[in-house]
């Protein structure tokens, strides 16, 4: 009889024995593979999540303010750069009284739909809103629903400062809910993709500007397509087509004629900024002064005080103020003297009645970090006078909504508290002459020192062109020159590639695939045993038969390979009769993930992903590691004898003797191991 022959009718002959071989090998099969398909379903269904939330979104350029919408045409016109306005908000559905906090608002027009692909047709009106349906549904929201929404007016200057304002920041915006969007409708869209629940709102772009007084404005610019969204490029196109306006800055002409200076619509110039513009009035030649203007709650001397003045740091008689003159000044003080010297405006000199040397007082306010508002002083030697007029006027000042904005003294509306019976005639008088013209000049380390903030220390730069030189050319040069050394990094610009970062977050720091391996470890190494054994009780049913075929004069050789290949046909069913089960087996431990285990992965939404990859690689693993267990059982061939297989016996009494051996001394060790509890009392002190 050939071997094949024998082979299958062996096979046939002991089917009830090779069943349970393939069942085990089947389960083990099936238990690996479907642990490979839950780790590709887990990534899987995060990417499609991902993808479903950003649309074709490839990269995003937000700022920390406003910029020109039509900064988003220096990318792409052809509709594949998009500017919105994004913000976070409280929704209130107005019949319910119910309301979601945190929520994603978003302005858009009929831009971003078109960027995103998406057919929908324009606002209704300016009060239509489109509510994602995670949103809907925790609100209990229908459409034709009356809605309010809670944003914050996104102020340009810092509320964790003193002129910011910290009350009644907000506005509600009544809307009506036109249309609930499902999750493939950009129901849940996010710039930040998270496995939760995203709730969404998207109204007209024009009228979220309109609110926040913003007539052209965008804080983000969507960008698609792979080489357009390169972060490198999205960089180098932001920073050549970036304005000063993008950047809240401005130049503005001196009162004086005869130079120029830059401010912030936030008051305080970032550092970044600061630096790059004395970079670059050093290499154009310009002689520039550094401003730090603050609001004083009153100076003091002699008795007498003058409520609420502007007082500016600066260096008196260098760069652009060296044409300030100082009357009676006293020489001997020094901007590092204790104290330091203050000088005073001819009007504030004459009010005070001070003389030089005489001590004075300056009460002004700072907001803490801690988030409260305290009162502070600083004494100053009178060090002389200032003349108002020239390069002395209201340019020194920052504009500062509800201040300078304010018809008189009476009418401010400042963010911090302000007692109004303080004010004289006569300070009402000089507020209609000179405005906001300082009434106090310390030196610029000293001023910097007192108000120290972490959004600046400067209020404003002031640049003079040298002798000759022609203002408006070297104003325009000056701009030129600024954007191109300025990093909009720097400058609160931030450039992100959502769909690569979101991709990298979809991967997880967990593995699911060897997690469940690990997991159903047990279960496998359980099949194999239970393959192993009943291959095992296969041979010793043929072991007569062995025995009559070696002394036929068969070697050990063939009979192993007999039995190999008997183990192969068996590995093969198995696997094949595995792949079905692992199908079963990973959607229910996906089943699992988005029910009783969801807080493992963070979203419900997990669907089953099968690969051919997947099914080969388990069914290739379970096959070779249970042929390799049955190769192990039939490794005591040749060290049986005839004779000991003939009677039945398939370990000789040398291979007994030498595993009673083994087990002994397993034994004997674990005994040794139990009665020394030494080690075991240092790690657990450890």
């Amino acid at each position: 009889m050939k071997p094949g022959r024998l082979i299958f009718r062996s096979l046939f002959f002991y089917w009830r024995t090779n069943l349970p071989v393939i069942a085990g090998i089947a389960i083990a099969v099936a238990v690996m593979t479907g642990a490979l398909m839950v780790g590709r379903s887990v990534r899987g269904s995060l990417q499609d999540l991902l993808f479903e939330r950003i649309g074709n979104t490839e990269t995003v350029v937000t700022a920390d303010r406003f910029f020109s919408s039509d900064l988003a045409d220096s990318f792409a016109n052809d509709g594949s750069a998009c500017p919105i306005l994004y913000l976070e908000g409280v929704l209130i559905h107005e019949e319910s009284r119910m309301r979601a906090h945190k929520i994603n608002v978003y302005g858009v027009d009929d831009r971003f739909w078109k960027f995103q692909g998406i057919s929908m047709q324009p606002f209704e009106d300016a009060r239509a809103a489109l509510v994602g349906s995670s949103l809907a549904r925790l609100l209990d929201i229908k459409t034709g629903d009356g809605l309010l929404l809670q944003i914050e007016t996104q102020q340009s200057i810092p509320k964790e400062w003193l002129y910011g304002k910290r009350e009644d920041i907000g506005k509600t915006i009544r809307l009506t809910c036109r249309k609930i969007l499902p999750p493939e409708k950009l129901g849940e869209f996010s710039l930040r993709p998270s496995q939760g629940d995203v709730y969404s709102i998207f109204v007209p772009m024009e009228r979220l500007q309109k609110d926040l007084n913003q007539s052209s404005g965008a804080n983000v610019i969507l960008i698609a397509g792979k080489e357009a969204a390169g972060e490198n490029f999205v960089r180098d196109t932001l920073k050549e087509n970036l304005t000063l306006k993008d950047l809240g800055l401005k130049l503005k002409d001196l009162v004086s004629g005869k130079g120029f200076l830059l401010e912030s619509g936030r008051i305080l110039l970032e550092e970044a900024v600061a630096k790059a513009s004395i970079g670059v009035a050093r290499e154009m030649g310009l002689q520039f002064s550094p401003v730090y203007t603050y609001m004083a709650n009153s100076i003091r001397a002699n008795g007498r005080f003058i409520p609420y003045s502007a007082i500016t740091a600066a260096d008196i008689g260098k760069g652009e103020l060296s044409s300030v003159e100082v009357k009676g000044a006293v020489e001997k003080i020094q901007p590092d003297s204790s104290p330091p010297p203050i000088y005073l405006t001819d009007w504030a000199q004459r009010d005070l009645r001070v003389s030089p040397g005489n001590s004075v007082e300056v009460e002004y306010y700072v907001w803490l970090e801690a988030g409260n508002l305290v009162t502070r002083t600083a004494s100053f030697q009178f060090a002389g006078v200032i003349s108002t007029g020239g390069d002395v006027d209201t340019s020194l000042a920052p504009e500062i909504p509800g201040i300078t904005d304010a018809g008189s003294m009476g009418d401010w509306d400042p963010p911090f508290p302000l007692d109004l019976k303080q004010i004289r005639d006569k300070d009402e008088k000089y507020w209609n002459r000179y405005r906001a013209t300082p009434k106090a000049f310390i030196p610029l380390s000293v001023g910097q020192q007192l108000w120290r903030s972490r959004f600046g220390e400067l209020t404003s730069i002031r640049f003079v062109p040298s002798e000759g030189a022609n203002l408006q050319v070297s104003e325009e040069n000056f701009r030129r020159s600024l954007l191109a050394g300025l990093d909009p990094g720097s400058a609160g610009f931030q450039v992100k590639s959502v769909r690569d970062s979101g991709l990298e977050a979809s991967r997880g720091s967990t593995d699911f695939a060897e997690y469940f391996v690990y997991f159903s470890f047990f279960l496998i190494a359980s099949a194999i045993l239970l393959s192993v054994l009943f291959f095992r009780l296969t041979i010793e049913q043929r072991v007569k038969e062995i025995g009559i075929l070696k002394v036929a004069g068969f070697s050990s050789a063939p009979l192993q390979r007999i039995f190999v290949f008997e183990g192969l046909i068996l590995s093969a069913i198995g696997s094949a009769a595995g792949i079905p089960g692992s199908l079963l087996y990973g959607w229910l431990m996906v089943f699992g993930l988005r029910t009783w285990w969801v807080g493992a992965v963070g979203t419900n939404r997990l669907t089953l992903h099968v690969a051919w990859q997947d099914l080969f690689l388990g069914a290739i693993a379970g096959s070779i590691i249970s042929l390799l267990t049955i190769a192990w059982t039939i490794r005591g061939f040749k060290r049986n004898s005839p004779r000991s297989l003939l009677s039945g016996s398939l370990e000789n009494v040398t291979i007994r003797n030498r595993r009673t051996r083994i087990l002994g001394m397993v034994a004997i060790a674990a005994a040794a191991a139990a009665l020394s509890p030494l080690p075991l009392r240092r790690y657990h002190k450890w």
